[in-house]
């Protein structure tokens, strides 16, 4: 099953400094689409039987932020010339034609004619070749502006083929072959099979290949690599982190509070003292009468009946340690040593 053709080669029509080789050029295609056979397609030698396997493959693109594609070509800026859905090749050549004409003043022959627009031809555009294979050149190099235009449609088919090659016609069959062309086509039976060629197209499979683009990071795995790659060097669940946020929230609040306090401090620093109480001193020496053997009963009475006594000092001894000479003081003084906490309360009262 499939597609045979038998094509005429007619060897004898080419024009030698035109076309130096023989054969016919397939191109497989699909229905509504324009070949460009000077682009794509596979020759087929003459007296050779060509079988052609296809397989289909389909792409889908993505577009938008994943790539730059088009759905039909209504949003691409350059006007398709030929009557078919939007490809690559078509939109290619429409913006040739249209850079032929702005340049050249005239239109490529071999493309389709925009409205308004003529062919070049020596006797009105005289040089128009010098202006046409410049762009030419740019065009198969791939160095033309309008590759910067044309972008690939978004949904797509081609075929991949694989081909079988076999000597046709035999020798035995070439005879009756030639006449059945002959009464079937009115073909002029030339006796060689330098002439005609047979090809074979069918399908190897009737499925299909299909290929979708798809994002390679969505949102979705973004943050899913993200909390894949905390856990990993954190070692974080949810209350980790609500822990991490509470242990900010509590740093930020010692913050606060650590800063009021030094701004208080410095306030009060600041403000005036009040005058200190000046403090009392005794001399312990000279009033400390409560310790043990500094006076007896005895010499409290002759220093109180008008006797005194002198000390090795030369001082009166009842001016060191006398009660009865002390001023009148009213207070109670607590006198504290350091070392063990014993207090002493002297009631510092009247002369009786």
């Amino acid at each position: 099953p499939g597609l045979s053709l038998i094509l005429k080669v007619q060897q004898k029509d080419h024009i030698p400094f035109l076309s130096t080789d023989t054969g016919v050029k397939v191109m497989i295609h699909n229905h509504n689409q324009t070949p460009f056979l000077e682009h794509e397609g596979f020759d087929v030698r003459p007296g050779i039987e060509s079988t052609i396997g296809l397989k289909q493959d389909e792409v889908k693109r993505l577009g938008g932020d994943y790539g730059e594609c088009t759905e039909n070509g209504e949003d691409v800026n350059v006007k398709i010339i030929y009557n078919s859905t939007y490809t690559m090749q078509a939109c290619l050549h429409s913006c040739f034609q249209q850079e032929m004409i702005e340049k050249c003043g005239c239109g490529y022959y071999y493309y389709p004619l925009p409205a308004g627009a003529e062919y070049c031809n020596y006797n009105k555009h005289p040089a128009w070749g010098h202006c046409f294979y410049p762009l030419y050149k740019q065009l198969m190099s791939h160095n033309l502006s309008c590759f910067d235009k044309c972008p690939k449609p978004c949904k797509e088919s081609w075929y991949k083929l694989s081909a079988g090659y076999a000597k046709w016609p035999s020798s035995p069959s070439e005879g009756w072959i030639h006449k059945t062309l002959q009464a079937q086509h009115k073909y002029n039976n030339t006796g060689t099979r330098k002439d005609i060629a047979k090809v074979n197209v069918f399908f190897e499979r009737l499925d299909y290949n299909s290929w979708d683009e798809s994002p390679e990071y969505t949102e979705t795995l973004v943050m899913s690599n993200m909390g894949s790659q905390w856990s990993l060097w954190f070692g974080s669940s949810v209350l980790s982190v609500v822990e991490m946020f509470e242990f900010l929230v509590d740093a930020a609040i010692l913050a606060l509070i650590l800063f009021y306090r030094r701004l208080t401090a410095k306030k009060s620093h600041k403000m005036p003292h009040s005058p200190t109480v000046p403090s009392v001193s005794l001399m312990l020496e000279k009033y400390r009468y409560v310790e043990e053997g500094l006076a007896t009963n005895q010499h409290l009475e002759r220093t109180c009946n008008g006797e005194a006594t002198f000390s090795q000092d030369g001082l009166p001894s009842y001016s060191r340690y006398d009660k009865c000479q002390l001023p009148e003081l009213y207070l109670s003084v607590v006198l504290r040593r350091h070392g063990p906490q014993n207090e002493h309360c002297v009631d510092l009262g009247s002369n009786s």
